[in-house]
Parts: C-alpha cells; structure tokens; sequence
C-alpha cells in the first residue's frame, strides 16, 4: 500500500484557511497541523542552510513530508539536458531527516 501526501507550495495560509486551524505554534506547524507535506519553494530562488531543513523538520511530526524544489541554477539557468549532472551541495543541505 503507497502512503498519499496532500499538502501546497509553501506553507502561508490565507487568513480565511488560517482562521480554521489552531493559532498555537509558528506557521509551518500550524500548517503540518492539518495538512501532510509541502512544497518548499524558496529553494528555486536561494539556497538554505542544513540546519534551516534540521530546523523545519524538527518543528512537524515524524509523518510529515517536504517536497524541495530544485534551484534555478539547475532546472532554468544551464537548460537542464542531463538529469544526472545533479548539484552535489544542494542536496546535501536537503537530504532526507533519516
């Protein structure tokens, strides 16, 4: 059995959504509160640091999933020809918590 995970891009909630949740805790985990992964879309425009990914794991539960999106410099700069050719440091900084 696939386990599905429902979530968006990025964690900001309207405050017509956000108004339907608890307001205890920062935003991503009022948002993990409800749904199961994200997006992380900042990740396309600058890198972040391991302890950044560290932190953000730490603060939902254990099921919760992220989906990082990759950084221009690989998907729009070089016009991705070789899905191989990778970018070592990104994923480094955002491998899995496990």
């Amino acid at each position: 059995m696939h386990t599905i995970y429902i979530g968006t891009a990025g964690w900001s909630l309207s405050s017509a959504a956000a108004s339907h949740i608890s307001l205890d805790g920062r935003p991503l985990q009022r948002y993990a509160s409800v749904l199961t992964c994200v997006e992380i879309n900042s990740s396309l425009s600058r890198p972040h640091q391991s302890a950044t990914y560290a932190r953000w794991a730490a603060s939902v539960p254990e099921h919760f999933r992220f989906s990082v999106k990759l950084p221009r410099s690989i998907t729009h700069e070089p016009r991705v020809r070789d899905g191989s050719a990778g970018n070592p440091p990104f994923l480094d900084c955002a491998k899995s918590r496990g």
